[in-house]
């Protein structure tokens, strides 16, 4: 019971958060990056809107999400929202 009522250190929080808006400003590039070639945007926009909701606290993002991330949208965001990932885990 007394465990319930620690409060979680605000850097960890802080750091979540930094992590996620990282990832979306780089979501938001790989998405206009992309942009040219049209097809990809199909899943570009609704996948960086998902991480914009993460960010905003209203979804959780997965590691799944993290992952599809890495592989179609941006590296650098796929690799920051892995991490925020396994920073949930623990």
């Amino acid at each position: 019971m007394a465990d319930e009522l620690e409060p979680k250190p605000v850097y960890e929080n802080d750091m979540k958060k930094t992590l996620l808006l990282i990832a979306f400003i780089f979501m938001i590039l790989g998405t206009v990056g992309l942009g040219i070639l049209l097809i990809p945007l199909a899943w570009c926009i609704p996948m960086t809107i998902h991480c914009y909701k993460c960010y905003q606290g209203e979804e959780k993002a997965s590691i799944g999400f993290a992952i599809c991330t890495l592989l179609f949208v941006s590296l650098v965001g796929g690799i920051l929202l892995i991490v925020e990932s396994t920073m949930n885990e623990q």
